[in-house]
């Protein structure tokens, strides 16, 4: 199975994990990072796994997927007023979900604060 790449231009992270999208995208992924960023990824019961290649499919489309590692990386975020209003709800949503404090300007379950 060949590895995708992270979607984060310039990332030089090592690929320890794909992640698919609900519309069959698959992302190269960091599991440091979703565990620094964001304190709810994976919820067990937000996730569905491939069998076949023990790949977590999330409930999130290929346009959320892709900003939500974009928020779990260091350095400049995307800007959200640039994009369609339903992406970002969507986005937003996810951003909740999965506690992603860069995106929500709020400390998740795991925060000391």
């Amino acid at each position: 199975m060949e590895v995708p790449q992270c979607p984060v231009k310039d990332c030089n992270i090592l690929v320890d994990l794909i992640l698919q999208s609900s519309s069959g995208d698959q992302f190269g992924a960091h599991k440091h990072n979703l565990q620094t960023y964001g304190d709810g990824f994976p919820l067990s019961d937000s996730i569905v796994t491939d069998i076949a290649n023990d790949v977590p499919i999330l409930s999130e489309s290929t346009e959320v997927v892709r900003l939500m590692l974009r928020f779990m990386h260091r350095g400049r975020q995307p800007d959200l007023l640039r994009l369609p209003f339903d992406t970002v709800a969507r986005f937003a949503d996810a951003a909740e979900k999965y506690f992603i404090d860069s995106a929500t300007g709020t400390q998740g379950p795991g925060s000391p604060c």
